[in-house]
């Protein structure tokens, strides 16, 4: 008889377990047994599929207490793809979500606690599969809105299979990736805009299809738009040509508009950003370059003035420097202020620089010049160049040669703001400015406008001529060669022409 009885328990107990199985799609449960009659039923959902980067829901509402005594829920992932990062956002609730990064199996665990103590668990599988990626049409010629779909952003969400030409509003949203194929390019023509602007955890990237260093050509603006915009953007991978003689990787043409913030300009086999003359600059603010072949930036002088001191142009560019492509500050504009970069980073300036307007140089900032270049300070225009004993302002060659670049020359100027003072120019004295002589200050009247100048607690040295040239109708502060300091000029200190 007892048996016979264990046979029956036995047998129950199978039909119990039994009965509470789930086939492969349907929903998950578990039953967890309290005192009495109380029992705790969990219920996981139904499995699910989903392509990588959208948000999955579980769904753990059907649980409950047959009792209906209150209880809480507890959702962990006891299993991912190798490499996977994904955590469920909320796990305290009924329908948690996650966003997977990898395509595989994620299995979750379900489990209830009651207020007595009891438990019960469920399971259920999510299977990820890749995401189908948007192939972007040669032209965009109404508005659109790409949105993030792929939560890696080392995975493009949208493919540039061939050059993207855009005539209307483009807007990407953060966490945006585009992937561009060997040698294409993003063209944003005088009807387009582009609105690329992330968060510090969701950039808005353009990429290589491979992530190589000059893999596609980059971005060309060519929109006067002035909602133009990169902020919290990346762009990499960029020069692999250009339609111009510049390879960068963005590049704005004449009568583009840009605001760039908190971005990236990295692995261009040219310049990692080049402005032409006449393009407009409106807003730039804490952007990184690093690692393109030329120099990260690439910009006409009138345009230094729009730079912040906090963005960073040293860290493995070919040349770690802000390279002027255009040397002119035409008469009438208003007051231009270099900035000192906190990086250190110097100005490099292969051509002359013609100062018809005024100039001011902050303290710290580093000027290096190319082989006969230098500054022409003309007319009513003048050289504002005021250091500090801590923070000297630095004006050079590109090589520490003696006479290897032209130096500065003041031609019939006569505003009273031209100064320099705590000021160390070497190496000028290259060829001259009109006057006789050469120098590393060259100063030459007509007559009509006396060419002045103060020059206090500055070292001239290493020029191909002299330290100070005053040549016909010009002045210079009566104690300049006493509070200034003078070594290694090739014929002397001070001459008076």
């Amino acid at each position: 008889m007892l048996t016979h009885r264990l046979l029956l328990a036995a047998l129950a107990a199978t039909l119990l377990v039994t009965g509470c199985d789930d086939d492969d799609n349907g929903p998950a449960t578990g039953t967890g047994t309290g005192q009495g009659s109380t029992r705790l039923i969990a219920h996981a959902g139904t499995n699910q599929t989903a392509p990588v980067g959208t948000t999955v829901t579980l769904d753990g509402s059907q649980s409950r207490d047959t009792e209906n005594r209150p209880f809480t829920f507890s959702w962990a992932i006891t299993s991912r793809p190798a490499g996977s990062t994904a955590a469920i956002l909320v796990a305290n609730v009924p329908k948690p979500t996650f966003v997977p990064d990898k395509p595989g199996e994620y299995k979750f665990e379900l489990t209830l606690t009651n207020g007595g103590g009891e438990t019960a668990k469920a399971e259920v599988t999510v299977v990820v599969s890749p995401a189908a990626t948007m192939v972007l049409d040669a032209t965009i010629s109404q508005r659109l809105v790409l949105n993030d779909v792929v939560a890696d952003p080392n995975v493009p969400d949208y493919l540039a299979n061939g050059s993207v030409a855009v005539n209307a509003e483009l807007v990407l949203m953060p966490g945006v990736t585009i992937g561009f194929a060997r040698d294409a390019r993003l063209t944003i023509n005088t009807g387009g805009v582009l609105i690329a602007e992330g968060t510090a955890t969701q950039k808005v990237r353009f990429i290589g299809q491979q992530a190589t260093k000059g893999f596609w050509q980059g971005v060309f603006i060519s929109s006067a738009s002035n909602a133009n915009s990169l902020d919290y953007a990346e762009v990499l991978h960029t020069g692999s040509s250009a339609p111009t003689s510049v390879k960068a990787g963005l590049t704005v043409n004449s009568g583009g508009q840009l605001t760039a913030k908190n971005s990236l300009f990295s692995l261009s086999d040219g310049y990692g950003l080049h402005l032409v003359n006449t393009a407009v600059l409106r807003d730039f603010a804490n952007n990184t370059f690093s690692n393109n072949t030329e120099a990260g930036l690439y910009l006409p002088a009138r345009l230094v003035s729009k730079l912040d001191a906090a963005s960073r142009f040293t860290g493995g560019n070919g040349r770690d420097v802000v390279e002027i492509n255009n040397g002119t500050l035409a008469a009438g504009a208003p007051e231009a202020v270099w900035p000192n970069f906190t990086d250190g980073t110097p100005y490099r300036l292969p051509v002359i620089l013609n100062v018809s307007s005024g100039l001011k140089l902050s303290p710290g900032v580093k000027l290096q010049f190319g082989p006969d270049a230098g500054i022409s300070v003309e007319s009513n225009g003048y050289l504002s160049a005021i250091g500090t004993a801590a923070s000297r302002i630095t004006i050079t060659g590109n090589q520490a040669t003696q006479g290897y670049w032209k130096g500065i020359g003041f031609t019939y100027a006569y505003n009273p703001q031209n100064a320099l003072e705590y000021v160390d120019i070497s190496g000028g004295g290259g060829q001259r400015f009109g006057a006789i002589n050469t120098g590393n200050i060259v100063l030459f009247g007509n007559g009509t406008s006396r060419s002045r100048v103060t020059v206090r607690n500055c070292t001239l040295s290493n020029s191909g001529g002299y330290g100070i040239v005053l040549g016909y109708d010009t002045q210079l502060n009566a104690d300049a060669a006493t509070v200034n300091t003078f070594s290694g000029n090739a014929r002397g200190t001070i001459v008076n022409e």
